[in-house]
């Protein structure tokens, strides 16, 4: 459903990423139904979450809400409209009964998310590799992501203005030493 396995649309025609709200909305009253859904790959698809609406009943939200929060490998890079908000599904599932997400892997680099999604990051305590980069994130709002997620092995930081650029190889020495001790 992406343009790519990658972090980015692995084609140069991005109008031929045509999943839009609606076709999404739609996409996840099937995609919920599947109970051993484990990869999904939105990436690319810049027609999505234009259609005004926020909140939790924004597509994007809906989907992450519904079917992203049980997948292993969730790819929503390059989507430019993909905001914090629309990732709190992950820690506030719609039953007490859902448990935790089961991701391992979440792939955001490219899109508006921030320091706003570190709460709803945080759920993820199996998470391993998290992609945030070109995203706005900075080092305070990943600190936290990293104590919950004590998994975390793969932190992608390329290109995020919010960490300083000598940190971002060795953003889990920096963690140790500026938040861990603290």
């Amino acid at each position: 459903m992406g343009g790519g396995q990658g972090s980015s649309a692995a084609i140069s025609n991005t109008s031929a990423m045509t999943l839009t709200d609606d076709t999404l909305r739609s996409l996840t009253d099937t995609l919920e139904k599947c109970e051993d859904i484990e990869r999904v790959n939105l990436v690319g698809n810049t027609k999505l979450g234009f259609t005004g609406r926020r909140g939790p009943d924004a597509a994007l939200a809906y989907f992450v809400r519904k079917v992203g929060r049980r997948c292993k490998h969730l790819n929503l890079a390059g989507i430019t409209s993909l905001r914090s908000s629309d990732l709190e599904g992950l820690a506030h599932p719609d039953g007490a009964d859902e448990g935790a997400p089961q991701l391992i892997h979440l792939n955001l680099n490219n899109t508006s998310v921030d320091d706003a999604a570190a709460p709803y990051i945080s759920a993820c305590a199996d998470l391993q590799t998290l992609e945030v980069a070109g995203t706005k994130f900075t080092s305070a709002g990943l600190f936290p992501i990293i104590d919950a997620c004590e998994r975390l092995v793969k932190l992608d930081l390329t290109s995020c203005r919010g960490v300083r650029v000598g940190d971002r190889r060795r953003f889990f020495e920096v963690w140790e030493e500026e938040w861990k001790k603290n």
